[in-house]
């Protein structure tokens, strides 16, 4: 009887400790697809001998206002070429220009990137590296006609004269997120097979030992 008993038991350990690792890992798979990627990205302006670089990006920790831990003014230059992004104060109704402006993860984001020539004319070329994080593209922003698709080139070009101002939106749609529900009451997540049936046999032989204990000595 007490063997018996000791073999219930440990079957039952195995199955409970299974069952946790298994609901475990299951919402934890759940978590890491509705985490947005932290990435900050350089955008280079150049033209002739001149350029001027400035940043965007995403990052958890950092929101939509001025954060001086992530964002940065744009430095005065009176010379060359400037690349900025447009950032806007909404306590003051006042646009600033930053070198460097990164935003929490908040789904699909949108920089306003703008290009001013102080003193030179040609042929302007913006570069960044590609990436992969998300789908990525550089549009006019009016017209909301794509100049480029920045996962699949590196560069884009168009000619500026002295003194000329260029602008441009580039919008971010990451491919992480999870879609909600399309139902308007809440909803409880479902559990995958892989962590009901070792819950099911967990009850299951917490049952039998409980009934098992209960049957009376003959």
């Amino acid at each position: 009887m007490g063997s018996l008993s000791k073999s219930y038991a440990s079957l039952l350990v195995i199955l409970i400790l299974f069952s946790s690792m298994a609901m475990i890992s299951f919402f934890t798979v759940g978590l890491a697809q509705s985490e947005l990627p932290n990435f900050a990205i350089s955008i280079t302006a150049s033209v002739n001998n001149y350029s001027s670089t400035c940043v965007f990006g995403v990052n958890s920790n950092s929101s939509t206002l001025y954060n001086a831990k992530y964002d940065s003014l744009e430095p005065y230059q009176k010379t060359g070429i400037r690349a900025y992004l447009y950032y806007s104060n909404q306590s003051s109704l006042l646009t600033t220009a930053l070198s460097q402006y990164v935003v929490s993860a908040n789904g699909s984001t949108i920089w306003r990137l703008g290009v001013s020539s102080i003193d030179q004319a040609g042929t302007v070329t913006l570069t960044w590296n590609t990436t992969s994080i998300g789908s990525m593209a550089l549009k006019d922003p009016i017209f909301l006609k794509e100049y480029a698709n920045m996962n699949a080139v590196n560069n884009y070009s168009f000619n500026m004269t002295s003194g000329g101002d260029a602008a441009f939106i580039i919008i971010y749609e990451p491919t992480t997120i999870k879609t909600p529900s399309p139902s308007p009451s809440p909803t409880v997540p479902e559990l995958s097979w892989l962590a009901i049936l070792p819950l099911f046999l967990s009850i299951f032989s917490i049952a039998v030992i409980l009934r098992h204990r209960k049957t009376p000595k003959t």
